[in-house]
């Protein structure tokens, strides 16, 4: 299953900066290379960071960048199956447009980016429990 993780358009970013993403922009960041780690929120040191699987495709569809994941936990999957309706979040690096990680958000927190909805992953069934709780904010 494919999930919808950006878009072009203008956004803002955390640090307040504007830019506007056109569909080439989109097709530089499926290119990304390297290890993108599906991660709780953005966290400051994503080499310390969980992570909770993994982007393994990336493609451009119309005006939507998607992804597909891997190593996604069973408990995760569960959660999201059960109803826990995570909003996504992307990194990038302003100057490569070179994806670094993917976030999952908690606690009603709402990304920057509008519409794209709640992380989808192609479900299979997971007798685990899921903690709730890692999603939400001290």
């Amino acid at each position: 299953m494919w999930d919808t993780i950006f878009k072009a358009g203008r956004h803002t970013d955390s640090q307040g900066r504007e830019r506007e993403y056109t569909v080439a922009d989109l097709h530089r960041i499926a290119a990304s290379r390297g290890e993108i780690p599906l991660v709780v929120h953005h966290p400051e040191n994503i080499a310390g960071a969980k992570s909770f699987g993994r982007v393994s495709q990336l493609r451009v569809e119309g005006d939507k960048l998607q992804a597909q994941y891997e190593n996604v936990p069973d408990e995760l999957l569960a959660a999201v199956r059960e109803g826990l309706h995570l909003n996504k979040s992307i990194a990038l690096d302003p100057s490569t447009l070179q994806l670094m990680h993917v976030g999952l958000l908690g606690n009603g927190q709402e990304p920057a980016v509008e519409g794209l909805g709640p992380v989808c992953f192609s479900f299979k069934e997971a007798p685990f429990s899921f903690d709730y709780r890692m999603f939400d904010y001290v």
